[in-house]
């Protein structure tokens, strides 16, 4: 899987999830993230929002 299809992966996770959070989502929702291939990438980390890039090393 490359950078752009978990972008859009978790765009769309997002989108779903805003149908039954009216779009507000807390800190810890996004850190806990998603799961890709086995590993989760949290959305937002100590210093905000965090880049996927690390994964497809």
């Amino acid at each position: 899987m490359d950078e752009s299809q978990i972008r859009g992966s978790l765009f769309v996770r997002l989108e779903k999830d805003s149908a039954r959070n009216g779009g507000v989502f807390t800190r810890k929702e996004l850190e806990t993230g998603s799961s890709f291939g086995g590993e989760t990438i949290a959305l937002v980390g100590p210093t905000g929002i965090v880049f996927i890039i690390h994964i497809m090393a």
